[in-house]
């Protein structure tokens, strides 16, 4: 058997049954290099059949580092690889909402990344809404404000106009593009938290009765449409 005092163990195999065994510097030599297999009894010279040797107290200077460090490095870097990653993605919202956003812009640019213009159509919203019918049959006239809540800059959306009939089906559905809705003279981005006037006069059926809106990204995104109402 080894000691505490024993500082190499010798590794060697029984060639009969290829059991392993541990024997210390002090045992091999004491017996000769010659060893019974305890498992089936076989004899044969250890040294021949010897794998290697490992020190069983290693130097305190060659200790390893606790393995909990490690881990805590590797969750760091894996942290930081996904707020990397969340930042790229989103980098267009971060730079238009940071109080600082002229500054991490430039950041953004320096890095070589693209900078998409955000968008959020859910922050589109028609405030302040009326529909009247017009004077000949089927004309309605859409009166109201869009309103950009969103705390930067975004292109107009498509604004979809539905028309229903008086059992609630789907007579006509129509896209109009911010030119054709918007007030004469608003063009460009609505800005954060404005509202610019919409006027939009429509000839329709003649057996429409209801109408919904709906608010669509150029993407193709869309905010959940207005309706059914019945204009006045």
């Amino acid at each position: 058997m080894s000691s505490d005092r024993d500082t190499h163990v010798v590794l060697t195999q029984c060639p009969a049954c290829r059991t392993l065994f541990r024997l210390s510097e002090e045992e091999r030599v004491a017996c000769g290099g010659t060893v019974r297999c305890g498992h089936c009894g076989h004899v044969f010279q250890a040294d021949v059949y010897r794998l290697g040797e490992t020190d069983t107290k290693a130097p305190a200077g060659a200790r390893r580092r606790p393995q909990p460090l490690l881990w805590g490095l590797a969750n760091g870097l894996l942290v930081l690889g996904l707020l990397a990653q969340a930042a790229y993605w989103w980098r267009a919202q971060v730079v238009a909402i940071a109080p600082w956003h002229v500054r991490a812009e430039r950041i953004v640019r320096h890095l070589g990344w693209t900078l998409p213009r955000p968008v959020d159509v859910g922050a589109f919203a028609l405030r302040a809404l009326h529909v009247s019918r017009g004077a000949k049959p089927g004309v309605l006239h859409i009166r109201g404000q869009l309103a950009n809540d969103a705390g930067f800059p975004q292109t107009p959306p498509l604004l979809a106009v539905s028309l229903l009939d008086a059992e609630g089906d789907l007579l006509v559905r129509r896209l109009y593009r911010p030119q054709a809705y918007l007030v004469a003279g608003t063009t460009g981005d609505v800005s954060a938290h404005t509202r610019v006037d919409v006027r939009l006069d429509l000839r329709g059926p003649p057996t429409a009765t209801a109408f919904r809106l709906g608010l669509y990204a150029r993407g193709g995104t869309a905010r959940p449409p207005v309706g059914p109402h019945a204009p006045e």
